[in-house]
Parts: structure tokens; C-alpha cells; sequence
């Protein structure tokens, strides 16, 4: 089904049996293939294929396929075979200097290996400062397994500063500045001062509104509340709930000003 993944299960099992040649045949395959192919740029299959040249012996076919893997786009590579944690390794130890080695395998264990995960997400900002991505996810785990939520937004604001057009940032920023009672005031003007990418998505919309009705902005929050539609999780309650507050104070606040048909 020119599926790299297929490719890549295929060749993991006669890798585990020892049999790197098959195992290199079927990765060349798409190597080879590049026009036929979906995944001859998915870096895996070249950390794959430098590992079992490196487990037969050729060490300089090994770190050029390394080399060449870590020039390959990191978007949608999530590693999750156990397989890959000694081919991510292996990489690390061959190409000292491959970011993207150590960011891919913070990926892999950031679930079970929290503390393992941030060490490699730290050493990918080591070697390479402008890659936004580990910053972000750096801030997500520490927020999530650790406690110290100040380093977590200082993560999550060298992120922004490197890439201010991903909304998702803003929304876990948003979080963060809640959990650590950052005043409603700053965190209004930082969602307005990004509004165009912030309406980009649900979650970050959704903040911008809540944060408006926090600050007294009800007409805003209404606007945003009845002129976009959001797409909810089964059983989640937060945009109604969110919905019924602003309503309610707005109405108390006419009310306040004797403006009861209002």
C-alpha cells in the first residue's frame, strides 16, 4: 500500500530474527522508491537502515544513513516501537550532533520515562536552540510530571517567541498562566495581541473567551461564543458552562446599571 510503516514492521521483524540483510532490503526498497513511496522522507527508515548497517558492521554506511535521517521533516514522526529506543540510541551515540535523535526519542518515552524525556528534549535545545517544538513539549511534560510550573512557561514562551503562529501554544501558555495565577489583565492582552492565530483553533478561542469574561469583557465573550463553532469532546461541559457564566454576568451587570429589560 506504498505504507512506510509496512515497510518498517516487515523489516523490524527479520531485524529481530538477526537477519539485517532482509531487513535492509526491505527499507531500500523505499529509499530507492522515492517518487512511489509515501515514506521516503519519514526519518524512521533511515535510523532504521543506519542501525542494521551498524549491527553488520559498516560503521560509514551507518552514519551516513543517521546523517541522513536527521535532515528528514520532523513533522508526523512519532516513534513508538520499542525497537526504536536502541535505534534512537544507537543514532545518538553515532551522530552526537543529530538533535532530532534525542527529540524523537524524548517522544518515545515521555509517557512511562518522564524524567528520561526531558534530559533528551533538553539535550535537542542544546544542539539546536531554534527548534520550537522541544521547547513546547518540554513545557508540557514539566507541567505534567514535575513542579515547577515557572520553568514550564518560561519553555512555553521560548517557544512562542520562535513560533508565534501555532494557536495550540497560546492555549497551554493560557493554562499555565491560570494554574500559576497570572493576572487576567496580561493574559487578555497576550490572546488579543495574537488574535488572528489564536481564533485559529478551538481550545485557544476558547480561552480568549473565557479570559474576556474574566476581565469584564462580556460583549466580546458573547461574540465569541455565538459566532464560531467549536468542536467538543463527548460529554465535555466547558464551552456551556463557559456560556452560561457570561450570559449570567452580563445580565447582573445591566442589572447593576438599572437596565432590566437589558
Amino acid at each position: 500500500r506504498d505504507d512506510h510503516e509496512e515497510y518498517m514492521e516487515l523489516a523490524v521483524t527479520y531485524g529481530n530474527s538477526g537477519m539485517y540483510d532482509e531487513a535492509i532490503d526491505i527499507l531500500s526498497r523505499i529509499d530507492v522508491s522515492k517518487n512511489k513511496v509515501a515514506g521516503s522522507k519519514y526519518p524512521m527508515v533511515y535510523y532504521y537502515l543506519g542501525y542494521y548497517w551498524n549491527k553488520k558492521g559498516d560503521s560509514s554506511k551507518a552514519k551516513a544513513y543517521y546523517q541522513t535521517a536527521a535532515t528528514m521533516p520532523w513533522e508526523y514522526c512519532f516513534p513508538y516501537r520499542d525497537e526504536s529506543i536502541d535505534v534512537l540510541k544507537s543514532a545518538q551515540v553515532m551522530n552526537p550532533n543529530d538533535a532530532m535523535a534525542f527529540y524523537y526519542l524524548g517522544n518515545l518515552l515521555g509517557d512511562h520515562q518522564p524524567s528520561v524525556a526531558i534530559q533528551n528534549w533538553e539535550k535537542t535545545i542544546q544542539l539546536n536552540s531554534k527548534f520550537a517544538p522541544a521547547y513546547r513539549t518540554l513545557s508540557w511534560e514539566i507541567s505534567r510530571y514535575g513542579n515547577d510550573l515557572p520553568k514550564a512557561i518560561q519553555y512555553i514562551e521560548s517557544a512562542i517567541k520562535l513560533n508565534n503562529k501555532d494557536p495550540r501554544y497560546f492555549y497551554e501558555l493560557d493554562m499555565l498562566y491560570e494554574k500559576t495565577n497570572t493576572p487576567v489583565d496580561k493574559r487578555l492582552k497576550m490572546l488579543e495581541a495574537n488574535k488572528q492565530v489564536v481564533s485559529s483553533e478551538d481550545n485557544a478561542l476558547s480561552r480568549l473567551a473565557l479570559v474576556s469574561t474574566h476581565n469584564g469583557k462580556y460583549n466580546e465573550a458573547v461574540n465569541i461564543l455565538t459566532t464560531n463553532h467549536f468542536n467538543l469532546r463527548e460529554g465535555s461541559r466547558v464551552l456551556r458552562t463557559l456560556y452560561e457564566d457570561t450570559y449570567q454576568l452580563r445580565g447582573m451587570q445591566f442589572f447593576s446599571k438599572g437596565k432590566y429589560n437589558e
